[in-house]
């Protein structure tokens, strides 16, 4: 019952994350071409972290009471890795509009 608990709760952080990229995406398609070349590379590699975190959220379901620890190791660590790769684009995203509206 813990691990279902663990579980639950690691899904719900990684949707939250998810949303989060998607209004960056929604932002990105807006942006002018300039931005979009600018941010390309980040916004692939933010794609690429997602698609990991995902992997390892999907081996961790899929986990023994034997194996769920190292695996909630893994989501966690991948977890925090996307969330700081995020949180990186967010942040010169809203440089970019601050010196914009200079």
């Amino acid at each position: 019952m813990h691990n279902d608990k663990n579980r639950e709760i690691a899904k719900k952080n990684i949707d939250k994350l998810f949303d989060e990229m998607n209004s960056l995406e929604h932002r990105f398609k807006e942006a002018n071409e300039t931005t979009k070349l600018e941010y390309r590379n980040l916004i692939d590699d933010l794609r690429i972290k997602k698609k990991e975190l995902e992997l390892e959220y999907e081996k961790y379901k899929k986990a023994t009471d034997d194996t769920s620890k190292e695996l909630k190791s893994a989501v966690e660590e991948a977890r925090e890795i996307f969330r700081y790769n995020l949180e990186s684009l967010k942040e010169r995203f809203k440089e970019k509009d601050e010196n914009k509206d200079k």
